[in-house]
């Protein structure tokens, strides 16, 4: 491949990205925990929006912390999977491995 070629194709890949990066900033989860009594907002690229936490949930420092560490893992974990599914619908970067 010659070099022109591979600017190119790093100029594709890089708006490529910049795409799927928007399209993830976009996109909000909202996941609860401790029955609906912690709510956080998160963007698909992973940027925490909102925390609200109800005041029925601080009945104790030690379980508002695990609530709390539970609705962040399952919402990191949520958008991780929306960003893998909007790659791959946008085809991906060829030529990574």
């Amino acid at each position: 491949m010659s070099l022109l070629g591979q600017a190119k194709d790093i100029y594709k890949m890089r708006a490529q990205a910049k795409k799927l990066q928007k399209a993830l900033s976009e996109e909000l989860i909202e996941v609860e925990a401790d029955s609906g009594k912690i709510v956080i907002t998160i963007s698909a690229d992973q940027k925490i929006k909102k925390l609200t936490i109800s005041p029925e949930a601080m009945t104790s420092a030690d379980a508002l912390g695990a609530n709390i560490v539970k609705a962040f893992n399952k919402a990191i974990e949520t958008a991780q999977k929306i960003a893998a599914e909007k790659m791959q619908s946008l085809g991906g970067f060829p030529g990574l491995t």
